[in-house]
Formats: C-alpha cells, sequence, structure tokens
C-alpha cells in the first residue's frame, strides 16, 4: 500500500500491507496482538525482502530457487514473529497471572533465542561470521579449556 505524505513524497505503507497480504499468523499478529505498532521493523523487512521474494504459486513459500542462506534468516525472523505472537496473545488471556505465566514466558524466550539465530544467520550469510566446523578432539580440548579458564570460577561464585 503506496500513500504520499503531506510534502508529495511516496511511501509505503508496509504494516498495512502486512495486514492485507500477509500469511494468517502475520495477520493475527497485527490485527490481534498489536504487533503492527508494537514490531513494526517486522512488516518493513516482510515488505523489502520476504514479500517480494514469495512463490507465485504458493504464498507460504519462497520462490524456487531462493538462496537457502537468506532463507534461514527469513524463517528465523518469522518464528520470532510467531513467536511474539503467540506469547502476546496468552498474555491478554491469563486467568492466573502467577500460575499460567510459563507458557507465554516459554515463547517470549524461544523468540529470544530466534533474534539471535536471525543475527548470526545474517552475519554468516554475508561473510562477516564463519563458523569453523570442529573435529571431535578440536571440540573437546575448546570445552575443556572454557571449563578451566572460565566456567569454573563462575561456578564457584554462586556457591
Amino acid at each position: 500500500m503506496i500513500v504520499t505524505d503531506e510534502n508529495g513524497v511516496r511511501k509505503v505503507k508496509w504494516v498495512q500491507l502486512l495486514k492485507e497480504r500477509g500469511d494468517s499468523v502475520e495477520q493475527i499478529g497485527v490485527n490481534n496482538a498489536g504487533l503492527g505498532e508494537k514490531f513494526p521493523k517486522y512488516a518493513e523487512f516482510w515488505g523489502y525482502f520476504v514479500f517480494p521474494n514469495r512463490d507465485p504459486e504458493d504464498s507460504m513459500r519462497l520462490r524456487k530457487g531462493f538462496p537457502e542462506k537468506y532463507e534461514r534468516i527469513f524463517n528465523h525472523h518469522y518464528g520470532v514473529f510467531y513467536q511474539l505472537t503467540i506469547a502476546l496473545l496468552q498474555l491478554d488471556d491469563l486467568d492466573n497471572p502467577i500460575l499460567d505465566s510459563a507458557n507465554p514466558v516459554y515463547h517470549l524466550g524461544t523468540a529470544a533465542d530466534l533474534v539471535e539465530k536471525t543475527f548470526l544467520a545474517a552475519l554468516r550469510a554475508t561473510g562477516k561470521l564463519e563458523v569453523p566446523q570442529l573435529t571431535e578432539e578440536a571440540f573437546v580440548a575448546q570445552v575443556n579449556r572454557y571449563w578451566h579458564n572460565s566456567y569454573q570460577g563462575a561456578y564457584k561464585s554462586i556457591h
């Protein structure tokens, strides 16, 4: 949805476009969980990168041949939105907040994990982060170094 502001500048209303053309979860997130106002950058990212790359025959999928390294970013980004949608809907519907908060907290924690995965996938896709594949021996050596240099002391400080 394109609008023209008072200065004659054309702008895309990303949240409105997501409301109208997003999948069922995105529409629920925007319309029922308030994520259009709380997380408008999702709609902007979706509008720039996901929407134009959807499969014309199945809007729930990306076009055929889309690079996997970018698809991973999109999937994690979508996962954040999905988990926030579920958490916010559950928080609005708690009978006993003290007893019933574990499930939405779980979804918020999962959203936080997915934010990290989104950034890591973006760093890897752009070549700004390389994660070497370690042999078992190298992995065990790295874990042992961490144990001796960091973990052991940290563990003692909480007991």
